[in-house]
């Protein structure tokens, strides 16, 4: 198995696990405190406290880790006994009911705040991320059509 095109898989690995998941990281730390932000001015009362910038890093790498396993173990589920190939978003999909339970755990764990509150941080931080990542594909799609248009 290759990973991003490496001759050596374990150095893909490892570029994974030291470059992209601290930038991954730090990435959703900012979506982190943005979606604070958000749960607090629709919340009102009961303001849940902005994480420190580190703070809300640790949570994300945490998430990170967790999200992993989980969707690892839902591919694996899935796969069943005879070991069949399974797509990546279908153990995405699968798993997040439990990957979202799991965030919201962290959440209330690393804000002093209860499990309902940090539930809805967690809605807040999933339509953050999905409105960014709608404008990133806009963006790619945007490009890649001006692309074919000018040749």
């Amino acid at each position: 198995m290759l990973v991003l095109g490496a001759a050596n898989p374990l150095a893909g690995i490892l570029c994974l696990l030291f470059v992209g998941l601290p930038i991954g990281a730090l990435i959703g730390a900012v979506i982190l405190r943005a979606a604070v932000s958000m749960f607090n001015s629709l919340a009102g009362v009961d303001l849940v406290p902005e994480p420190t910038m580190t703070k809300a890093f640790g949570m994300m790498i945490m998430v990170a880790i967790s999200n992993l396993v989980i969707r690892f173990m839902a591919s694996i589920i899935l796969a069943g006994p005879s070991g069949a190939e399974v797509p990546r978003y279908l153990s995405s999909l699968a798993a997040f009911p439990f990957t979202f339970l799991i965030c919201s755990a962290i959440f209330s764990s690393g804000l002093p705040t209860s499990f309902k509150r940090a539930m809805g941080v967690a809605v807040c931080h999933t339509v953050i991320l999905l409105l960014v990542l709608a404008v990133l594909f806009g963006i790619i799609f945007a490009v890649a059509t001006v692309g074919k248009l000018g040749s």
